[in-house]
Order: structure tokens, then C-alpha cells, then sequence
């Protein structure tokens, strides 16, 4: 079974589960507990690890996955990726196919409050503000 959700890079521990491994497809880090495996890549194949660690996927990668969530005893791999990835549909897709259960984890954007409007914009919405009589 997969599934997918959005999260902030922060809030991973949240979404995961007791026995979840985690393969993070994103450039960020991630905001998890001391303990939490990861899944990194080893001479061609996946492995589990317990330090943070960032997979480029490959399609070859999926044979293998099944075989070592059966060896870490995990039920799930979480995959983390970036809001705007498409390595990590394809790599749920070839997990899927290889009947390894995930939980796809798109991160979502950080966003600036500056970004939205600076002090030139917040002065042209005060003066209009005051000429149609709200200040």
C-alpha cells in the first residue's frame, strides 16, 4: 500500500510510525529523533543506517528494498522528497511494483514573510488603505 502527504521538513517525526525506515530523496535535512533508520546506498544496493543520510534514486534500487525492510523488520519505508520532485513518485511507483509498503512525504515550501510584501508594499496598501477611510 502507498500514500502520500505533505510536511514540513520539521515535522517528519510526527508522521512516522514504530518500525518506519526512512529514504530521503530531498536535498534538506530532516527533523527526526536520534534512532531512526535511514536507508542509504552501499555498492549499489540499499542498506539501513541510524545516521541521517540522502538517497539519489535509481530504478535498480527497488529489488533490493524488499529484502531489507524483511531483514530490519520495518513495515514501511518512508520516502521523503521535495515538493516539486519527480524522483520520488518514481521511486514509490518501483516500490510499489516490488510490494515494499510507503508513505510518500512531499516537503513542502518554506516561505519567507518577507517574501510576501516588503516595505514599499506594505506603504502602498497603508495609503489605500487610508483613502478609502479604513486608517
Amino acid at each position: 500500500m502507498s500514500t502520500e502527504c505533505t510536511a514540513n521538513p520539521l515535522a517528519i517525526s510526527e508522521l512516522l510510525l514504530a518500525g518506519d525506515v526512512i529514504l530521503n530523496l530531498s536535498s534538506r535535512d530532516l527533523n527526526v529523533l536520534p534512532g531512526v533508520p535511514y536507508l542509504t546506498v552501499v555498492d549499489g544496493q540499499l542498506t539501513g543506517t541510524l545516521q541521517p543520510s540522502r538517497v539519489n534514486w535509481a530504478d535498480s534500487l527497488a529489488a533490493t528494498a524488499g529484502k531489507l525492510l524483511a531483514m530490519l523488520e520495518s513495515g514501511r519505508i518512508v520516502l521523503v522528497c521535495d515538493s516539486m520532485c519527480t524522483r520520488g513518485p518514481a521511486a514509490q511507483s518501483d516500490l510499489a511494483a516490488a510490494d515494499v509498503c510507503s508513505l510518500l512525504v512531499r516537503l513542502s515550501e518554506e516561505c519567507d514573510a518577507s517574501a510576501f510584501m516588503d516595505v514599499e508594499d506594505a506603504e502602498a496598501v497603508s495609503e489605500r488603505l487610508r483613502q478609502l477611510g479604513y486608517l
